[in-house]
């Protein structure tokens, strides 16, 4: 019987370090392939186009635009400042459009200000004096910057990503993607693009149809959607229901109804409370589509590591099984494994933790107040930021201290990648002290003759074909195995050692 146990904890001990080792090289062909932000993007790009249906390319469009602005992307090659583009003139001109339109603003203020406040219409002659102000002086720099030789460039902005994001496609410009961002976030920088002029735009590198878009997003978030029509619509009802009791009995009457809060307050939704409720959705997806992306690259590393180890569970099996010192070494190394996989695998080791670990210890007046069931960098950015709005914090100390934790997270992140390589040798060096070769000894060789080592060219890959071939079954089911997970065979190895004890 204890044979029996030993074995099949020495084929777990197998197991457990291979889907370790699989587990490091899938967190780093994720980050490699930006699968997060990419995710993100799409899950965005999907909501802009369900609440405005005529947005189709514009919608990824608009997306790539918001998760490559330098604030967001995570990108170390990303320029981390918004440089101006055209010469001095074009600059110029760009001032001179934002100097009208905010001229344009504060005389609709007066004028909507009336005789009737006289402070509202000091408070907006005073804009408008201010205002006029700007545009001369913008004015006097679009003159001078034309005397000295400049005139104004009609520059070219390179369109955007126009649809969806694949696992594989254009790695180069998916790096600069973020891959996390709030709803306060995105609704800001919407406006903002909405608002820019067509120089204003060009100047900051934004496409014209981005401008277009954020534009008919905002049109469409003012509008009233389907809940909040039918709670109007339901609290119309209940008023005139309301009305066929006394006067004094019918403040019971409204009381005594169910849901009467929610109903009212999916009936006094604005266009942001709106689009946090579509932000929500498609958060959702996109860790959905996330997570169906990694399993699909942990198959796939799964079976690249099976036939290029050449590894056959029947023939590990049997190994153990012949080799009681094999046996007997792996279940040592059995409690190393574990202690290896118990910190691979701890989610208080990932770069998100530590990072917020690491503010709380410079700031713990701002530590949450409660532990998060998860552990993405944008929950945490999430939750730091309520925290932050509970504990009153103004919000330029509020964005001081996120930006702290978005650069503690780039830190941890290239510590975590470090102590990976580390684990993997340790993972490594552990095998081999207990005897076990995952590594055969020529490539693609495990199974070669001693009369077969003279062979060279296709002969000999002819040879190493042929023994693969006869070993498929066994490899598609070490390669099914590992594509279990790591978590699945760290916990079953865990559950084999503490059982042995006992028998």
């Amino acid at each position: 019987m204890l044979n029996t146990i030993d074995t099949v904890i020495a084929f777990a001990v197998i197991m457990t370090v291979l889907s370790l080792l699989i587990t490091i090289v899938v967190q780093m062909v994720s980050a490699a392939l930006s699968l997060r932000g990419k995710n993100l993007a799409n899950a965005l790009a999907l909501t802009f186009q369900t609440i405005d249906p005529q947005l189709q390319e514009q919608a990824h469009s608009l997306a790539a635009q918001i998760l490559r602005d330098p604030i967001f992307s995570d990108s170390a090659w990303r320029p981390k400042n918004r440089q101006l583009r055209g010469n001095a003139a074009t600059q110029a001109q760009a001032m001179v459009e934002r100097a009208v339109k905010n001229l344009q603003v504060a005389e609709a203020q007066l004028k909507a200000a009336g005789n009737t406040d006289i402070a509202a219409t000091a408070r907006a002659t005073a804009r408008r004096q201010q205002a006029g102000k700007a545009l001369e002086n913008a004015q006097q720099q679009l003159q001078a910057a034309q005397q000295a030789g400049n005139m104004v460039e009609d520059l070219k902005v390179t369109p955007n990503r126009a649809k969806p994001w694949g696992i594989f496609s254009k790695l180069r410009d998916a790096t600069a993607l973020g891959s996390a961002i709030r709803p306060g976030e995105i609704y800001r920088i919407v406006h903002e693009f909405a608002d820019l002029t067509k120089t204003e735009a060009a100047v900051r590198d934004v496409c014209p149809d981005v401008v277009d878009a954020a534009k008919s997003l905002l049109a469409c978030l003012v509008k009233p959607d389907q809940p909040a029509e039918e709670s109007r619509t339901k609290l119309r009802v209940i008023a005139h229901v309301a009305k066929v009791f006394p006067p004094d009995q019918q403040k019971a009457v409204v009381d005594s109804l169910a849901n009467l809060g929610a109903t009212v307050e999916r009936a006094t939704t604005q266009a942001y409370d709106r689009f946090q409720r579509w932000f929500g959705s498609a958060q959702d997806r996109a860790e959905q589509w996330f997570q169906t992306h990694v399993r699909v690259v942990t198959i796939l590393c799964s079976i690249c590591a099976a036939f290029v180890l050449q590894l056959d569970t029947a023939d590990i099996y049997r190994q153990l099984r012949a080799s009681p010192a094999l046996t007997q070494g792996l279940a040592k190394a059995a409690s190393s494994v574990i202690e290896e996989g118990s910190k691979i695998l701890d989610p208080n080791n990932a770069p998100a933790h530590k990072a917020y670990l690491q503010l709380a210890e410079k700031h713990p007046e701002q530590a949450l107040s409660v532990s998060l069931p998860a552990r993405t960098p944008d929950e945490y950015r999430q939750a730091l930021n309520a925290q932050l709005t509970a504990n009153n914090v103004s919000p330029e100390e509020a964005k001081v201290l996120l930006e702290d934790y978005d650069r503690l997270y780039k830190s941890a992140v290239e510590k975590f990648e470090e102590s990976s390589r580390e684990q993997v040798e340790r993972l490594r060096k552990t095998a081999s002290e207990a005897g076990f070769d995952f590594l055969p000894v020529n490539f693609l060789g495990r199974w070669d003759q001693s009369t077969e080592s003279n062979l060279h060219g296709w002969l000999r890959l002819r040879r190493q074909m042929d023994h693969t071939f006869s070993h498929l079954f066994g490899i598609l089911a070490t390669a099914a195995l590992l594509s279990l997970g790591a978590p699945f065979w760290f916990n079953l190895l865990k559950n084999l050692t503490s059982l042995r004890p006992a028998l």
